[in-house]
């Protein structure tokens, strides 16, 4: 037995490029489905910056490889080690670039960072919520900044610990209370990458007294171009979505071996606030060819320092070149010496968050209820804080304060 099956004519009606090919199509479904867009603003693949340091990290990574091979060969090592120099080093290489990027899409610095809203692709009728593109760079330029804490102030505050160091130097998503940051930070600018330079020892050793112990930038292996630097707040605007300047440091050049630099903003001391668990703070670098010509900003209003990374280089880089190549944030939380900060610089009082848990749904407590344990049954109608409170009074009587060491072992 047969059976006839009738196919449908295939009719085309227009040209063969008025449909889209399967590429196209795919694209604009990956285009809404996809999570992140990520769209690169800082040097390109081709750019001659970028390519000297595809050659310094490669330089580098053969270099370890040739050391590594010789330690394995030879009898006697010396095995004592530089981790701060090695971490350095890490942080030129591919795999340390790449380490900083993945972090700072983890924390979410870069989507904070680049507060923007451009036109989407036309959205499909089944689209529930398009996805809008995040803005990324990628840092070239190795920045080590250092917050420093005078003895004087070590005396005089009790907040601080006495005993503690007097540097506190911050890396990417290190946690650093706001008492050691209460003076301008030094900043160290390594752009040898960038420039072709292989250089390994990138720390100033020399001694500094305390008019020069804040507030000091060092730019190394980089007499062509201008800098900018920024110390941005990302979630302490209170009452504004938009981010916080800190301070800004514009113009930095090094002219034969001496930095110089303009200080835009005045620096106002990094603060907790109280309620809203850390706090995120960017140090960005921005490269110009040019000097730049910037209104300063003397007073501590939050107004005023208010501060769109994306629009500052839209508004400044069209003909100077202003591209992004430095990153690094630490974090920080509510302290005591907080309230110094608001009651002096920003001359207002100490705000204070507390979540409050939603209502579950209330239903008519019952002097009876049927096939439930009482302890469970009364839990439905107490307050969530005070029994988060019990949970942990309850924590803290089996463990010893003094024996750290089986706790964390």
């Amino acid at each position: 037995m047969k059976r006839w099956i009738r196919y449908e004519p295939l009719v085309i009606d227009k040209p063969p490029d008025y449909y889209q090919t399967i590429e196209q199509k795919l694209n604009a479904i990956n285009y809404h489905e996809n999570c992140n867009h990520l769209v690169d603003i800082g040097l390109t693949e081709d750019s001659p910056l970028r390519q000297r340091w595809l050659q310094v990290s490669q330089d580098i990574k053969a270099k370890s490889q040739r050391v590594k091979e010789d330690s394995e060969d030879s009898e006697e090592v010396d095995k004592s080690l530089d981790y701060k120099q090695i971490y350095r080093k890490w942080l030129l290489s591919e795999e340390g670039i790449r380490s900083t990027v993945d972090l700072a899409n983890h924390y979410a610095i870069f989507r904070d960072l680049f507060p923007v809203s451009p036109p989407l692709q036309s959205v499909s009728a089944i689209e529930v919520m398009p996805q809008t593109p995040v803005y990324y760079f990628t840092p070239l330029v190795s920045l080590n900044a250092e917050f420093c804490v005078l003895e004087s102030e070590v005396e005089e505050k009790d907040a601080i610990d006495k005993n503690s160091e007097e540097m506190a130097e911050n890396q990417s998503n290190d946690i650093i209370v706001s008492p050691k940051c209460f003076n301008c930070p030094n900043v160290t600018i390594d752009s040898s990458a960038i420039n072709g330079i292989n250089s390994s020892d990138n720390c100033d050793t020399s001694e500094v007294s305390d008019e020069e112990l804040s507030g000091r930038i060092r730019l190394l292996n980089d007499g062509n171009h201008y800098y900018t630097l920024c110390l941005i707040s990302l979630d302490s605007h209170l009452g504004h979505e938009s981010n916080v300047c800190h301070w800004m440091a514009t113009n930095i050049h090094n002219k034969n071996k001496v930095t110089t630099h303009e200080t835009v903003v005045q620096y106002l001391p990094v603060y907790g606030i109280r309620g809203l668990g850390y706090q995120r703070f960017v140090f960005m670098l921005y490269k110009h060819k040019n000097p730049l010509n910037l209104q300063k900003v003397d007073d501590f209003h939050l107004k005023n320092r208010s501060f769109n990374a994306y629009e500052f280089m839209s508004a400044h880089g069209t003909d100077n070149s202003l591209t992004p190549v430095g990153l690094s944030w630490f974090q920080t939380t509510w302290d005591y010496s907080s309230r110094k900060i608001y009651y002096d610089f920003l001359n207002m009082r100490c705000p204070h968050y507390e979540w409050i848990a939603p209502k579950n749904t209330s239903f008519k407590q019952l002097q009876f209820p049927a096939r439930a344990p009482f302890n469970i049954y009364l839990d439905n109608f107490r307050d969530p804080k005070e029994m988060a409170k019990d949970v942990l009074l309850e924590r803290l009587k089996s463990v010893n304060p003094y024996d750290y060491e089986k706790e964390f072992s």
